[in-house]
């Protein structure tokens, strides 16, 4: 996992054949008091439940990362 912008923008990947990485950006919201995130998945093969367990490890390395940055 990389933070491409410090607060605003991770990136992670996992080499190998199937070309998977990500991208979370963090944006303002409709209001002061909120924000927009977007997760972006990329990924050659999403047959059967691999796209979703893919997506769920990227979010717990996400909330991992977040809640222990020294790791």
């Amino acid at each position: 996992m990389t933070v491409v912008e410090d607060g605003k923008s991770l990136e992670w990947g996992v080499p190998g054949p199937h070309d998977y990485h990500g991208q979370l950006h963090v944006g303002p919201g409709e209001t002061a008091d909120t924000c927009r995130l977007t997760v972006e998945l990329h990924t050659e093969h999403t047959e059967g439940e691999q796209i979703h367990h893919g997506l769920d490890e990227a979010l717990r390395g996400i909330k991992q990362a977040v809640e222990d940055p020294e790791r």
